[in-house]
């Protein structure tokens, strides 16, 4: 079997990591294909862990998202008649409206193509909601929806009228963890690793991180709050800030605490890394996070309320964070393993209407 990833582009982020894990733990031969070029401070670790994979990498050379999207159909051209690919799975907007176009311009190329779709988001097509429609129609038509969890699920029903065809989880292998050397000894750690977008909740950390001084800090990830983040937070001493770290999922047991104030997600990625980490999560309860943790979480705040979070975090020093890091942890590895996901996908691609 071979099969064609189609991603954004190279850099952070939930359905790149999907994809990648994916190809990783399948034995089909692989290709990642990006729609434009990624150069972000992740791109680099990503193509060489592709590399030592194995796995084939097409990089773009538009940086212009539209521009890329646009030029797709000729350029996919070439990679399909050089792969000749059995399965095509596609990840987020981009990708998914660049396969779109490429079929508009090659309505038979893909006869025979078993075409997959992962829906990541509770949201979709926030900015092209008309051409977002036509897309939506085709998967639906082909029956090529998979969704990662129930939030995704339930908001694909009440914003496009139709259950997606499979359900299956993210996945993830526990990961080796090493030492982390910002940690601040005597002092309550806690991590922010994310993009720096409204979404995230970031101006709720900030008036977070402005009212706990006895707490330590660390936010990893750069976005369009970039500077905001920097001018709010440069005179207070209880906040690192760094650039999106390589391979961070292998360093959040150093920290005591993940902290992610989320309006929505998918399913929350980092979440569950720092789970399988035993790094308790702090975390806004909104479609895509909530569901990442156990039941009655006792770390779950409602409407990203601050005076929830105050609470919270004031009590945090009493907690018993050793129970809480085993009970997490068990929960993440036995309902988000690496090999489910897998297995649920095989079994997709090999259903999957051509």
């Amino acid at each position: 079997m071979t099969v064609i990833h189609i991603v954004a582009r190279f850099d952070i982020g939930g359905a790149e990591r999907v994809a990648i894990n994916l190809a990783k733990s399948t034995e089909a031969s692989v290709h990642i294909v990006e729609v434009f070029r990624g150069n972000g401070s992740m791109t680099q670790a990503l193509l060489q862990e592709c590399s030592d994979a194995g796995i084939i990498v097409h990089r773009s050379e538009v940086t212009n998202t539209k521009a890329a999207i646009l030029t797709f159909p000729k350029r996919f051209y070439r990679i399909i008649k050089h792969c000749v690919p059995d399965v095509i799975h596609t990840h987020t907007e981009v990708p998914d409206l660049s396969l779109y176009l490429f079929r508009v311009f090659h309505p038979h190329m893909l006869d025979s193509v078993r075409i997959v779709r992962t829906i990541h988001n509770t949201r979709l097509w926030s900015r092209w909601k008309l051409i977002g429609r036509l897309v939506e129609n085709w998967f639906q038509h082909i029956k090529a929806n998979v969704s990662i969890g129930k939030g995704v699920s339930e908001s694909y029903v009440r914003e496009w009228g139709k259950e997606p065809d499979a359900l299956v989880y993210n996945g993830l292998d526990e990961v080796r963890q090493s030492g982390f050397d910002g940690i601040e000894e005597g002092k309550l750690n806690i991590l922010f690793a994310g993009r720096l977008e409204p979404y995230k909740g970031i101006s709720i950390l900030i008036e977070l991180v402005k009212r706990y001084p006895r707490y330590v800090f660390h936010i990893c990830g750069s976005g369009t709050m970039q500077s905001v983040v920097n001018s709010e937070l440069s005179s207070f001493t209880n906040v690192h800030l760094y650039k999106a770290i390589p391979a961070i999922s292998s360093k959040m047991a150093s920290f005591d605490y993940l902290i992610m104030p989320s309006y929505f997600e998918g399913l929350a990625l980092c979440s569950i890394e720092a789970s399988l980490a035993g790094c308790p999560v702090i975390a806004n309860d909104c479609p895509g996070l909530g569901e990442t943790l156990p039941p009655d979480w006792p770390l779950l705040v409602r409407d990203n309320s601050i005076e929830q979070y105050c609470k919270l975090l004031d009590e945090l020093e009493s907690m018993d964070r050793v129970s809480l890091s085993a009970s997490v942890k068990a929960y993440a590895k036995e309902h988000f393993r690496l090999d489910r996901m897998v297995s649920g996908y095989m079994d997709f691609y090999k259903n999957a209407t051509r």
